[in-house]
């Protein structure tokens, strides 16, 4: 069913706030008109999305909320998302699947609302895919591991976070000459983009005990 892109927006303000109060769902998606005309708008908006046929919202004393029944996706992945930071090793009770990286919230929308939220998600995200790398390291699954690492750089090649959690996973399957290739992009990427150097914490790390000696680098 094709709907208005103010009918969409509508829908996706209220499913990422959860409760909208009506004033304040008016005034960020018309902002560019008075409060009166804005509420107008909102009017029109709920009455066009009720003769679609689709019944997605309700308003309720002044708010507007998303129908019972409705699923929202962004939401059991945000409150997912949550958890896992809170408790990492939740990581094991999971679908993997689900902590792969989703690609960007609403593509193509420039609203500031939706910007911000964007931003949001896109830095849960990293620290999903750090924790999952993590603690799927600890397991024992360097593979999978390094997969949810890259994952990370993907989304933000400058994060060194992500580099190390990549150098640790070479690291602990014996592979010294990925470990340091890896430093290596790091470096280049942070002096390119930042214009500064690694971390001496990660420096040390490919600098200790493995292999720093047998290859004869510097990285003080």
């Amino acid at each position: 069913m094709f709907l208005q892109l103010s009918l969409q927006r509508l829908i996706a303000l209220v499913a990422m706030r959860t409760v909208v109060r009506r004033a304040e769902a008016a005034g960020i998606l018309w902002p560019e008109v008075s409060d009166g005309r804005a509420a107008a708008r909102l009017r029109t908006a709920l009455w066009r999305l009720r003769r679609s046929g689709l019944d997605v919202l309700a308003a309720v004393n002044g708010q507007l909320i998303v129908h019972p029944g409705v699923e929202v996706d962004y939401r059991d992945w945000m409150a997912l998302a949550v958890q896992i930071i809170d408790r990492p090793e939740f990581v094991t009770e999971v679908d993997l699947a689900v902590l792969r990286p989703k690609g960007e919230l609403l593509p193509g929308w420039y609203d500031d609302w939706i910007l911000l939220e964007r931003e949001r998600v896109r830095q849960l995200q990293l620290h999903v895919l750090e924790a999952a790398a993590d603690q799927l390291l600890r397991q024992g699954r360097p593979a999978v591991a390094l997969e949810f690492a890259l994952g990370a750089l993907g989304l933000e090649e400058t994060r060194e976070s992500a580099h190390q959690l990549a150098i640790r996973v070479h690291l602990a399957e014996g592979n010294v000459g990925e470990a340091w290739r890896q430093f290596e992009r790091c470096e280049r990427v942070l002096s390119r983009e930042l214009g500064i150097r690694p971390s001496s914490q990660l420096r040390a790390l490919v600098a200790g005990r493995h292999g720093h000696a047998g290859r004869g680098r510097n990285v003080a």
